[in-house]
């Protein structure tokens, strides 16, 4: 039998129980804003004091298990924020609002995260899983014109449900029990992925410095990070077989549409484009044409491999950011050369070079023109990319296949959690407990 429900008079929650109420969050949780301890002072930093930002929330991970900084006493006292205790929900509130984790300790958090801490007899882990889905109503009330950020007034009057506190323990425990199924499953495909990946790198690394075949008399390069390769192979830098940021003849008028790609737009593999005014981009950002690889020279892009052969152009031009490097191919196969930039050992040479502050690393010009590349000849190269094409799509396919298995499953993960806590969906009573 279906139990009676009314309607809570908000309209992304829509129906509730007919004996839960609605209620403001700052009546029953104390809300505390985050902050941050001058970073040029080493007496605030390296203590014991967990510390916590945006970046230390794990998607589908209910409790905070390692923040990744440590402050001191006197670190938490110079900045205005204050530890909460264990059992404390931390929400990201700064864009991407919404993101949301429980402390399993004491801690504070950064000025990106603020923290509920119980005011009322109420269960936090149901909250903890109420406000998990309520990504999109937070993110409505966000304020601001450089990033979006929820207020601590805006969070305080943010409405939630209240059924009986036995009802939030039983909702907390069926959903502890399901969400763990649906999460086993959920790694399970990822570690898969992160075999999967390795397994093409591997691929990569052996065509591109070792080539196809197996008997093939071998020399040693005499760079350490590309090791023996083929005794046939030459050896050259970049600059002598593709142009670096090669300059662009372009006769557009300001009123043209042309091709941008955005750095959020160059993924590993492939690139989104939007049309834009050529008067927007013609001053200030990287020129390139169809064919040539882009690259991401800033970190994590560049650790990630966010690179991809421009295409689809219109008119044969695009614009994209300046921490993207380009790179035209000339005396080299172009897909030989895209997947000699998938190596990991390139990779790992690359983050060793980079420069500049924590979070805003970036390769120089110069790394990418006096990098040495094995060069087969153009023949070979190319039988090695076709090779690379074929091995690599079949295990990219099986990547995807995860990756949709995934989403189905985030999605499911969340239907559930919101017909549940907002009482849509009766669940069983006396699941247990954590």
């Amino acid at each position: 039998m279906t139990r009676p429900m009314k309607d809570s008079g908000i309209e992304w929650l829509g129906e509730i129980p007919q004996g839960w109420v609605i209620q403001k969050t700052k009546f029953l949780f104390e809300v505390v804003n985050g902050a941050t301890p001058r970073s040029g002072n080493s007496d605030y930093w390296e203590g014991c004091i967990p510390w916590m930002t945006p970046a230390d929330f794990i998607t589908a991970r209910k409790y905070i298990t390692e923040p990744r900084r440590y402050i001191t006493e006197k670190g938490l006292n110079s900045c205005g924020t204050r530890l909460v205790p264990k059992g404390s929900i931390i929400v990201s509130t700064r864009a991407p609002i919404g993101s949301i984790a429980m402390a399993e300790f004491q801690l504070c958090t950064n000025q990106g995260c603020k923290s509920l801490i119980k005011k009322e007899e109420v269960y936090p882990d149901y909250y903890y899983y109420f406000l998990s889905v309520m990504d999109s109503a937070l993110n409505a009330l966000g304020e601001g014109t450089t990033f979006a950020e929820l207020s601590s007034s805006n969070f305080g009057n943010f409405y939630l449900p209240v059924p009986t506190i036995k009802e939030q323990q039983d909702i907390s425990n069926y959903l502890d029990s399901v969400c763990a199924q649906i999460d086993k499953v959920i790694t399970s495909k990822q570690n898969s992925n992160e075999l999967l990946k390795e397994h093409r790198q591997s691929i990569i690394y052996e065509a591109v410095t070792k080539g196809l075949g197996r008997n093939a008399l071998m020399k040693d390069s005499g760079i350490e990070w590309i090791g023996m390769i083929p005794l046939e192979w030459g050896l050259e830098k970049l600059k002598f077989s593709a142009e670096i940021n090669p300059r662009a003849d372009i006769a557009l008028k300001d009123e043209d549409d042309v091709s941008f790609v955005p750095m959020d737009n160059l993924k590993f593999g492939f690139h989104t484009t939007t049309l834009v005014p050529y008067e927007r981009v013609k001053k200030g950002y990287v020129p390139f044409s169809e064919g040539d690889i882009l690259i991401a020279k800033v970190t994590p892009c560049f650790e990630n491999g966010n690179l991809a052969i421009a295409s689809n152009l219109r008119d044969g031009v695009g614009f994209g950011s300046t921490e993207i490097t380009v790179i035209r191919a000339e005396n080299i196969h172009v897909r030989y050369l895209y997947y000699y930039f998938q190596n990991p050992k390139f990779i790992e040479r690359g983050t060793y070079d980079m420069y500049g502050v924590a979070g805003l690393k970036r390769l120089p010009t110069s790394f990418f023109a006096n990098t040495c590349i094995p060069t087969p000849t153009l023949w070979e190269q190319k039988t090695i990319s076709d090779y690379l094409d074929d091995k690599c799509g079949e295990i990219d396919r099986l990547i995807r296949a995860n990756n949709l298995t995934i989403e189905k499953l985030i999605e499911y993960r969340q239907g559930i959690i919101f017909e549940a806590v907002t009482g849509k969906m009766e669940v069983p009573r006396n699941c247990g407990g954590r």
